[in-house]
């Protein structure tokens, strides 16, 4: 008998050690869920005169990208306050936030003019400003008013060369179409002025060749569609 109360004695013990253990790990969790700061992006519509949460878009840090996970309240989720990368994907507009106690949510302006992927049609885009097909010379901007693309418009189809820019002022497309609205090759590069790939089409405007490059000018992949 005296055995077995001191086995019993042993497993209260260990018992005990366990429920340490397990309180010291589960502490130092609670603390980080509390710690967790709730992040909002809002999208003004110029177009409607609204604005809504965003779904679409990621923050960084430190080479740490972040995304949503909890779709049904547009909220992201992030482990600590400091500086982000803001990547927008709705608009595609990216900035550094600082993230703070005061700073826990953005709102970009979504463009007026933008492009549509257009489905059984010979031309298979439309360049629309708040619903209505582009037409003549027309700009489009980001929020903090710089330009984000430049180009003229007939009907919805761009005609000639059409310009889109980085939120610095670069270059970060220049891409080439027929008057009647076929893209003929289209240029795009990274932020640091390399190339970072060429298209070409034929002349019903249909994709044939892409070359794409990493951002120090090496080749890194070719594709060119079988004849």
């Amino acid at each position: 008998m005296a055995y077995l109360n001191k086995q019993f004695s042993d497993i209260r013990i260990t018992a005990r050690k366990m429920r340490l253990s397990i309180l010291l790990i589960l502490i130092p969790f609670f603390s980080l869920k509390g710690q967790e700061i709730r992040y909002n992006l809002f999208i003004i519509d110029p177009c409607e005169d609204k604005i809504e949460k965003s779904d679409f878009f990621t923050m960084k840090k430190d080479s740490i990208e972040f995304v949503m996970y909890y779709l049904d309240d547009s909220t992201l989720l992030l482990p600590s306050f400091g500086v982000y990368e803001l990547d927008s994907k709705f608009n595609a507009e990216t900035k550094l936030v600082n993230v703070s106690k005061a700073i826990n949510s953005d709102t970009l302006i979504a463009p007026r003019v933008q492009e549509f992927v257009v489905t059984h049609d010979k031309y298979a885009y439309r360049f629309k400003n708040c619903g209505k097909n582009s037409h003549g010379v027309e700009k489009s901007y980001y929020t903090d008013g710089s330009l984000r693309m430049m180009g003229s418009f007939k009907k919805g189809l761009a005609i000639g060369e059409l310009k889109r820019f980085y939120e610095n002022g670069e270059i970060k497309e220049i891409a080439n179409y027929t008057k009647k609205g076929f893209q003929i090759n289209s240029t795009q590069y990274h932020r640091n002025g390399e190339i970072r790939k060429i298209s070409i089409y034929n002349k019903k405007g249909w994709l044939i060749k892409t070359s794409t490059y990493d951002d120090k000018g090496l080749l890194i992949e070719e594709w060119e569609r079988d004849k």
